[in-house]
Protein backbone atom coordinates (compact mmCIF):
# COMPACT_ATOMS: atom_id res chain seq x y z
CA UNK A 1 0.00 0.00 0.00
CA UNK A 2 2.51 2.55 0.54
CA UNK A 3 4.81 1.75 -2.96
CA UNK A 4 1.42 2.60 -4.15
CA UNK A 5 0.91 5.89 -2.05
CA UNK A 6 4.23 7.26 -3.42
CA UNK A 7 4.16 5.93 -7.16
CA UNK A 8 4.50 8.19 -9.62
CA UNK A 9 3.65 7.98 -13.21
CA UNK A 10 6.81 8.00 -15.31
CA UNK A 11 7.65 10.51 -18.23
CA UNK A 12 8.59 10.11 -21.37
CA UNK A 13 10.12 12.51 -23.94
CA UNK A 14 12.34 12.69 -26.82
CA UNK A 15 14.13 16.07 -26.86
CA UNK A 16 16.00 15.94 -23.76
CA UNK A 17 19.05 13.50 -24.79
CA UNK A 18 20.60 15.19 -27.78
CA UNK A 19 20.04 18.24 -29.13
CA UNK A 20 19.55 16.60 -33.28
CA UNK A 21 19.34 12.98 -32.40
CA UNK A 22 15.62 12.45 -31.25
CA UNK A 23 15.70 9.35 -28.38
CA UNK A 24 12.82 8.59 -26.39
CA UNK A 25 13.58 8.00 -22.99
CA UNK A 26 12.61 8.38 -19.24
CA UNK A 27 12.83 11.61 -17.80
CA UNK A 28 15.21 10.79 -15.19
CA UNK A 29 14.17 13.79 -13.07
CA UNK A 30 12.00 16.91 -12.89
CA UNK A 31 13.87 19.19 -12.71
CA UNK A 32 16.36 18.48 -15.68
CA UNK A 33 12.50 18.51 -17.79
CA UNK A 34 12.01 21.65 -16.36
CA UNK A 35 14.38 23.45 -17.48
CA UNK A 36 14.25 22.47 -21.10
CA UNK A 37 10.93 23.84 -20.53
CA UNK A 38 11.44 27.11 -19.37
CA UNK A 39 14.81 27.80 -22.07
CA UNK A 40 12.16 26.70 -24.52
CA UNK A 41 9.11 29.27 -22.57
CA UNK A 42 12.08 32.21 -23.10
CA UNK A 43 12.59 31.08 -26.79
CA UNK A 44 8.88 30.89 -27.78
CA UNK A 45 8.74 34.22 -26.32
CA UNK A 46 11.64 35.77 -28.33
CA UNK A 47 10.81 34.47 -31.27
CA UNK A 48 10.20 36.58 -34.45
CA UNK A 49 6.77 37.96 -34.43
CA UNK A 50 6.12 35.81 -30.99
CA UNK A 51 2.86 36.86 -28.81
CA UNK A 52 4.24 36.49 -25.08
CA UNK A 53 3.19 33.17 -23.69
CA UNK A 54 2.41 34.42 -19.71
CA UNK A 55 2.76 30.75 -18.31
CA UNK A 56 3.58 29.23 -15.36
CA UNK A 57 5.21 25.75 -15.43
CA UNK A 58 4.50 23.82 -11.77
CA UNK A 59 4.53 20.10 -12.28
CA UNK A 60 1.16 19.39 -13.85
CA UNK A 61 1.62 21.87 -16.94
CA UNK A 62 4.80 20.72 -17.59
CA UNK A 63 3.12 16.73 -17.38
CA UNK A 64 0.48 18.13 -19.76
CA UNK A 65 2.73 20.00 -22.50
CA UNK A 66 5.03 16.57 -22.60
CA UNK A 67 1.49 14.38 -23.54
CA UNK A 68 0.38 17.38 -26.12
CA UNK A 69 4.07 17.25 -27.72
CA UNK A 70 3.38 13.25 -27.97
CA UNK A 71 0.74 13.05 -29.56
CA UNK A 72 2.37 16.45 -31.80
CA UNK A 73 4.99 13.97 -32.56
CA UNK A 74 3.61 11.43 -33.45
CA UNK A 75 2.39 10.88 -37.22
CA UNK A 76 -0.97 12.42 -38.31
CA UNK A 77 -1.64 12.40 -34.45
CA UNK A 78 -4.64 14.83 -33.52
CA UNK A 79 -5.79 16.23 -30.19
CA UNK A 80 -8.75 16.79 -28.13
CA UNK A 81 -8.20 19.10 -24.83
CA UNK A 82 -11.12 19.53 -22.73
CA UNK A 83 -10.56 21.18 -19.80
CA UNK A 84 -11.87 24.52 -17.71
CA UNK A 85 -11.46 27.88 -19.57
CA UNK A 86 -8.54 30.24 -18.61
CA UNK A 87 -6.35 26.91 -17.28
CA UNK A 88 -3.71 27.15 -19.85
CA UNK A 89 -4.86 24.59 -23.07
CA UNK A 90 -4.11 26.91 -25.66
CA UNK A 91 -0.61 27.82 -23.88
CA UNK A 92 0.29 24.14 -23.56
CA UNK A 93 -0.40 23.41 -27.22
CA UNK A 94 1.84 26.44 -27.99
CA UNK A 95 4.61 25.19 -26.38
CA UNK A 96 4.28 21.96 -27.25
CA UNK A 97 4.37 22.92 -30.76
CA UNK A 98 7.24 24.86 -30.30
CA UNK A 99 9.56 22.15 -28.63
CA UNK A 100 8.46 20.39 -31.62
CA UNK A 101 9.39 23.27 -34.15
CA UNK A 102 5.82 23.60 -35.51
CA UNK A 103 3.52 25.99 -36.92
CA UNK A 104 0.50 26.87 -35.21
CA UNK A 105 -2.34 28.67 -36.55
CA UNK A 106 -5.97 29.38 -35.60
CA UNK A 107 -9.37 30.96 -36.91
CA UNK A 108 -9.56 34.70 -36.44
CA UNK A 109 -13.36 34.98 -36.28
CA UNK A 110 -15.26 38.27 -38.10
CA UNK A 111 -18.57 38.97 -37.87
CA UNK A 112 -20.08 37.03 -41.38
CA UNK A 113 -17.73 34.42 -40.71
CA UNK A 114 -18.73 31.18 -42.48
CA UNK A 115 -18.63 28.01 -44.12
CA UNK A 116 -16.74 30.00 -47.24
CA UNK A 117 -13.90 31.61 -44.61
CA UNK A 118 -13.28 28.56 -42.80
CA UNK A 119 -12.47 26.71 -46.22
CA UNK A 120 -10.18 29.97 -47.12
CA UNK A 121 -8.65 29.42 -43.72
CA UNK A 122 -7.80 25.39 -44.31
CA UNK A 123 -6.50 26.13 -47.82
CA UNK A 124 -4.00 28.39 -46.27
CA UNK A 125 -3.35 25.62 -43.29
CA UNK A 126 -2.82 23.24 -46.39
CA UNK A 127 -0.60 24.84 -48.25
CA UNK A 128 1.73 25.60 -44.96
CA UNK A 129 1.87 21.96 -44.31
CA UNK A 130 2.76 21.28 -47.96
CA UNK A 131 5.23 23.87 -49.20
CA UNK A 132 4.43 27.51 -47.67
CA UNK A 133 6.01 26.62 -44.59
CA UNK A 134 9.67 26.02 -45.87
CA UNK A 135 11.99 24.32 -43.21
CA UNK A 136 8.55 23.92 -40.52
CA UNK A 137 6.13 22.08 -42.55
CA UNK A 138 4.25 20.67 -39.75
CA UNK A 139 1.11 22.26 -38.53
CA UNK A 140 -1.01 22.77 -35.93
CA UNK A 141 -4.21 23.94 -36.50
CA UNK A 142 -5.93 24.79 -33.34
CA UNK A 143 -9.76 24.90 -33.20
CA UNK A 144 -11.44 26.16 -29.88
CA UNK A 145 -15.45 24.71 -29.09
CA UNK A 146 -16.25 28.45 -29.60
CA UNK A 147 -14.97 28.95 -33.58
CA UNK A 148 -17.40 26.63 -34.26
CA UNK A 149 -20.34 28.86 -35.25
CA UNK A 150 -21.93 26.36 -38.17
CA UNK A 151 -22.31 22.43 -37.76
CA UNK A 152 -20.84 22.37 -41.47
CA UNK A 153 -17.12 23.44 -39.91
CA UNK A 154 -17.48 20.00 -38.41
CA UNK A 155 -18.10 18.17 -41.10
CA UNK A 156 -14.91 18.90 -43.00
CA UNK A 157 -12.73 18.22 -39.22
CA UNK A 158 -14.60 14.83 -39.77
CA UNK A 159 -13.48 14.38 -42.94
CA UNK A 160 -10.13 15.58 -41.31
CA UNK A 161 -9.67 13.14 -39.01
CA UNK A 162 -10.36 10.22 -40.34
CA UNK A 163 -9.01 10.45 -44.01
CA UNK A 164 -7.03 13.28 -43.60
CA UNK A 165 -8.76 15.03 -47.02
CA UNK A 166 -11.85 17.52 -47.39
CA UNK A 167 -13.33 16.06 -50.23
CA UNK A 168 -13.53 19.31 -52.72
CA UNK A 169 -11.78 21.72 -51.17
CA UNK A 170 -10.06 22.61 -54.36
CA UNK A 171 -11.24 23.41 -57.87
CA UNK A 172 -8.94 22.18 -61.41
CA UNK A 173 -7.73 25.81 -61.56
CA UNK A 174 -6.85 25.96 -57.67
CA UNK A 175 -4.75 22.75 -58.48
CA UNK A 176 -3.05 23.91 -61.49
CA UNK A 177 -1.82 26.97 -59.11
CA UNK A 178 -0.93 24.90 -55.98
CA UNK A 179 1.47 22.59 -58.81
CA UNK A 180 3.05 25.35 -59.97
CA UNK A 181 4.14 26.69 -56.73
CA UNK A 182 5.50 24.09 -55.23
CA UNK A 183 6.99 22.84 -58.43
CA UNK A 184 10.55 23.29 -56.81
CA UNK A 185 9.47 21.66 -53.77
CA UNK A 186 8.22 18.57 -55.75
CA UNK A 187 11.71 18.00 -57.31
CA UNK A 188 13.61 18.95 -54.39
CA UNK A 189 11.75 15.71 -52.82
CA UNK A 190 13.35 13.62 -55.75
CA UNK A 191 10.55 13.88 -58.46
CA UNK A 192 11.35 14.18 -61.98
CA UNK A 193 7.95 13.58 -63.82
CA UNK A 194 5.71 16.87 -63.60
CA UNK A 195 3.12 14.38 -64.16
CA UNK A 196 -0.47 16.02 -62.59
CA UNK A 197 -1.82 13.07 -61.07
CA UNK A 198 1.83 12.35 -59.07
CA UNK A 199 2.09 16.35 -57.80
CA UNK A 200 -1.71 16.41 -56.51
CA UNK A 201 -1.06 13.25 -54.71
CA UNK A 202 2.60 14.25 -53.14
CA UNK A 203 0.71 17.84 -51.97
CA UNK A 204 -2.15 15.80 -50.61
CA UNK A 205 0.34 13.12 -48.56
CA UNK A 206 2.24 16.28 -47.42
CA UNK A 207 -0.70 17.69 -45.99
CA UNK A 208 -1.56 14.56 -44.56
CA UNK A 209 1.59 13.61 -42.84
CA UNK A 210 2.23 17.57 -41.40
CA UNK A 211 -1.24 18.77 -40.46
CA UNK A 212 -1.88 18.08 -36.82
CA UNK A 213 -5.63 18.87 -35.57
CA UNK A 214 -5.71 20.54 -32.04
CA UNK A 215 -9.61 21.26 -31.19
CA UNK A 216 -10.26 22.70 -27.25
CA UNK A 217 -13.46 21.64 -25.41
CA UNK A 218 -15.53 22.96 -22.57
CA UNK A 219 -14.53 20.83 -18.74
CA UNK A 220 -18.19 20.14 -18.98
CA UNK A 221 -18.26 18.49 -21.87
CA UNK A 222 -22.30 18.59 -23.07
CA UNK A 223 -21.49 20.27 -26.43
CA UNK A 224 -18.36 17.93 -27.32
CA UNK A 225 -20.55 14.51 -26.65
CA UNK A 226 -23.37 15.68 -29.00
CA UNK A 227 -20.84 16.88 -31.00
CA UNK A 228 -19.40 12.70 -31.08
CA UNK A 229 -22.73 11.51 -31.54
CA UNK A 230 -22.66 13.29 -35.52
CA UNK A 231 -19.50 13.13 -36.29
CA UNK A 232 -17.66 9.88 -34.43
CA UNK A 233 -14.08 10.94 -35.49
CA UNK A 234 -14.27 13.88 -33.23
CA UNK A 235 -13.64 10.79 -30.67
CA UNK A 236 -12.37 7.33 -32.14
CA UNK A 237 -9.27 9.28 -34.51
CA UNK A 238 -8.26 11.72 -32.06
CA UNK A 239 -6.19 11.42 -28.59
CA UNK A 240 -8.76 12.80 -25.72
CA UNK A 241 -6.61 14.87 -23.06
CA UNK A 242 -8.45 16.29 -20.20
CA UNK A 243 -6.51 19.47 -18.48
CA UNK A 244 -7.95 18.65 -14.41
CA UNK A 245 -7.95 22.60 -12.65
CA UNK A 246 -4.63 23.07 -10.80
CA UNK A 247 -3.55 21.42 -8.36
CA UNK A 248 -2.43 23.39 -4.84
CA UNK A 249 1.03 23.19 -5.93
CA UNK A 250 0.14 24.73 -8.59
CA UNK A 251 -1.74 27.15 -6.97
CA UNK A 252 1.16 28.30 -4.67
CA UNK A 253 3.69 28.33 -8.16
CA UNK A 254 1.45 30.75 -9.43
CA UNK A 255 0.73 33.09 -6.67
CA UNK A 256 4.73 33.00 -6.01
CA UNK A 257 5.62 34.10 -9.34
CA UNK A 258 3.16 37.88 -8.16
CA UNK A 259 4.88 37.76 -5.24
CA UNK A 260 8.38 37.95 -6.96
CA UNK A 261 7.18 40.58 -9.08
CA UNK A 262 6.49 42.76 -6.13
CA UNK A 263 9.96 44.85 -4.73
CA UNK A 264 10.75 44.87 -1.13
CA UNK A 265 8.71 42.38 0.13
CA UNK A 266 9.69 41.57 3.99
CA UNK A 267 11.58 38.21 4.31
CA UNK A 268 9.40 35.08 3.97
CA UNK A 269 6.90 37.36 3.02
CA UNK A 270 5.89 36.12 -0.39
CA UNK A 271 5.74 32.57 0.95
CA UNK A 272 3.23 33.30 3.48
CA UNK A 273 1.09 35.64 1.04
CA UNK A 274 1.57 32.55 -1.57
CA UNK A 275 0.63 29.81 0.74
CA UNK A 276 -2.33 31.90 1.81
CA UNK A 277 -3.95 32.96 -1.35
CA UNK A 278 -3.87 28.59 -1.91
CA UNK A 279 -5.12 27.77 1.23
CA UNK A 280 -8.13 30.61 0.81
CA UNK A 281 -8.73 28.97 -3.38
CA UNK A 282 -8.47 25.64 -2.50
CA UNK A 283 -10.71 25.84 1.17
CA UNK A 284 -12.92 28.60 1.62
CA UNK A 285 -13.59 29.07 -2.11
CA UNK A 286 -14.42 24.95 -2.61
CA UNK A 287 -16.43 25.39 0.37
CA UNK A 288 -18.91 28.27 -0.82
CA UNK A 289 -18.85 26.85 -4.57
CA UNK A 290 -20.48 23.35 -3.32
CA UNK A 291 -22.75 25.49 -0.95
CA UNK A 292 -24.00 27.48 -3.51
CA UNK A 293 -24.73 24.27 -5.90
CA UNK A 294 -26.26 22.61 -2.99
CA UNK A 295 -28.47 25.56 -1.84
CA UNK A 296 -29.44 27.53 -5.18
CA UNK A 297 -28.22 24.32 -7.62
CA UNK A 298 -26.11 26.92 -9.25
CA UNK A 299 -22.70 25.98 -10.86
CA UNK A 300 -19.77 27.84 -9.47
CA UNK A 301 -16.76 26.91 -11.32
CA UNK A 302 -13.62 27.58 -10.01
CA UNK A 303 -11.66 29.25 -13.06
CA UNK A 304 -8.32 29.80 -12.83
CA UNK A 305 -8.81 33.53 -14.10
CA UNK A 306 -10.58 34.27 -10.52
CA UNK A 307 -7.01 33.39 -9.03
CA UNK A 308 -4.89 35.28 -10.91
Amino acid sequence: MKDEETFVDPIFVDFLAYEDLRVYMEVPEMVKLKESMEESLVACNNAPRAVKLDMVLFEQAITMVTKVHRVFSTERGHLVLAGLPSVGRKSVCRLASFVEEMNMTRLELSKNFGLTQFRQKMKQVWELCAYNGREKLKTVFLLDETDIVQESFLEDVQNILSSGLVPNLYSSDDLGRIRDEMKSAYKLAGNTEEIPDLMNAFFYDRVINNLHLAYIVSSDLKVFSEQCKAFPALINNASFIYYFPWPAEGLYEVAKVFMNKIEELPTGMDVAISETARDFYCDTMTKKAILIKKSLNRDCPLLPSLYT
